[in-house]
């Protein structure tokens, strides 16, 4: 059974499914929390960067063992990079509205950076989540916690 099946099982409503690195990655909700669930042989690397991207967003980070018991992963030993803050910075800013050299000189993107921030504009446009006039950028809607976490993940 998936990780996702038995999440429905015991009664989360699940909202996303990512696969990041071979690894299940599921966003469920419970009432009004949202909550990250992920397997138990996940890897160390994916691990730490889950713990970099659910504290500046403020979630939590669970696993679910074979008697369908629920632990929460501890994070505290993390600390989320500047890379990762100013990255969900930009996805803030986006919903707010910006331009593109706004964005390039705020964020100093040049190089693999600037190449980082078309693959996200191209991915919120082929999502239809952007408008854009000109050089003006803005999201239709601010970006729920799904998106963000599999921005931060797959494409930043």
């Amino acid at each position: 059974m998936s990780l996702k099946d038995k999440l429905e099982y015991i009664g989360y409503h699940v909202t996303k499914v990512i696969e990041y690195r071979g690894n299940t990655i599921v966003i469920a909700r419970s009432g009004l929390e949202k909550m990250i669930f992920i397997e138990q042989d996940i890897d160390n690397s994916v691990l730490r960067k889950l713990c970099e991207i659910a504290l500046p967003l403020k979630v939590k980070i669970y696993t679910l063992n074979e008697k369908y018991q629920v632990a929460s992963i501890e994070c505290s030993n993390v600390k989320p990079t500047r890379d990762i803050i100013r990255k969900i910075r930009l996805l803030d800013e986006l919903a707010e509205g910006t331009t593109i050299p706004h964005l390039k000189s705020r964020y100093k993107y040049c190089g693999r950076a600037y190449i980082d921030l078309v693959k996200l504009i191209n991915w919120l446009k082929s999502r239809k989540l952007l408008e854009q006039s000109g050089q003006t950028v803005k999201t239709k809607r601010p970006l729920t916690l799904d998106e963000k976490v599999e921005i931060l993940l797959k494409i930043l």
